[in-house]
């Protein structure tokens, strides 16, 4: 019962400084079955140094470091413990602080080594895990990781066809990497780099000068196209995005965008659209797991 409390506490602050963090920062969670190469990617990525080792659950704890995206943007990225199948559920709990980042990040970079005989399992086992964690409502990006042991693997007899073809037929929206060589890196930040953003719109921004924080927010992660301040407000021309203004809105800001009150502006200018029962979810929309996902 005390270690139940215990870990019951360190859940509840692992939640508040999760949660603190998904308000400040655009988040994306790196998950994966086990060996798959997510640490060898966080580091490719970002300056983390995460352990590397091809063994069962060689990350135990999450690392989370800055990745720059290019022309000044950045997310944090959360690499977390590797998956396996059959995972107990007394082991979920045990690792639920840890998977919190996974519930909380914006966008879940899954990633698959493409040349493992047993990656049709090993990504089943991923979608599993993440229905079990509640982890339902993000976007999900495969990551076809590895492609560079392809060639070796082909001439040593290793492979059944052509592994990378298949999961490109399959999910045509999956971005190919390589870890190791750097191949696919770009194309996967600019994957998440459309997704942190959304279509991006040149607006006017209006918002009493009180308060900073949207202030500081628009001059660090917005394209500022003109400024202008009277006695009690700041009028900014910006290029932004649907998911900034929800941060934005996140952190409790008030300000209108052209003229319309903040949360009104946000369905008006960037409608979420009725997806028709008969017509498939564009990829990047998906949950997996739907009837109509592969």
């Amino acid at each position: 019962a005390i270690l139940r409390e215990r870990l019951a506490e360190v859940q509840s602050r692992k939640s508040r400084e999760v949660n603190a963090r998904t308000l400040d920062h655009f988040t994306v969670g790196l998950v994966g079955y086990t060996n798959a190469g997510k640490s060898t990617l966080f580091n490719a990525l970002t300056d983390g140094g995460a352990y590397e080792a091809d063994q069962l659950f060689a990350t135990l704890g999450t690392r989370t470091e800055a990745w720059p995206l290019g022309g000044g943007t950045q997310v944090l990225l959360s690499d977390t413990v590797g998956f396996i199948s059959n995972l107990p559920h007394h082991l979920v709990a045990s690792f639920k602080s840890t998977l919190e980042e996974t519930i909380c990040a914006h966008v879940l970079l899954v990633v698959l080594d493409v040349g493992d005989r047993d990656a049709p399992d090993q990504f089943e086992t991923v979608r599993t895990v993440l229905d079990e964690i509640d982890a339902r409502s993000q976007p999900r990006v495969l990551v076809l990781n590895k492609v560079d042991t392809l060639t070796d693997m082909r001439q040593r007899g290793l492979l059944d066809g052509d592994p990378l073809e298949t999961w490109m037929d399959r999910v045509p929206d999956a971005i190919p990497v390589s870890a190791k060589t750097g191949e696919g890196l770009d194309a996967l930040a600019d994957r998440v780099v459309e997704l942190m953003r959304g279509p991006l719109l040149e607006l006017t921004l209006e918002t009493p000068m009180a308060d900073s924080r949207l202030v500081d927010y628009l001059e660090k992660r917005t394209e500022v196209l003109s400024r202008d301040w009277t006695e009690t407000t700041a009028v900014y021309g910006v290029r932004i995005g649907r998911r900034q203004v929800e941060q934005l809105l996140a952190r409790g800001s008030v300000f209108t965008l052209d003229g319309i009150p903040c949360t009104e502006a946000l369905e008006r200018l960037w409608p979420t659209p009725e997806v028709e029962r008969d017509r498939p979810v564009p990829p990047h929309q998906r949950v997996w797991g739907d009837e109509d996902t592969v």
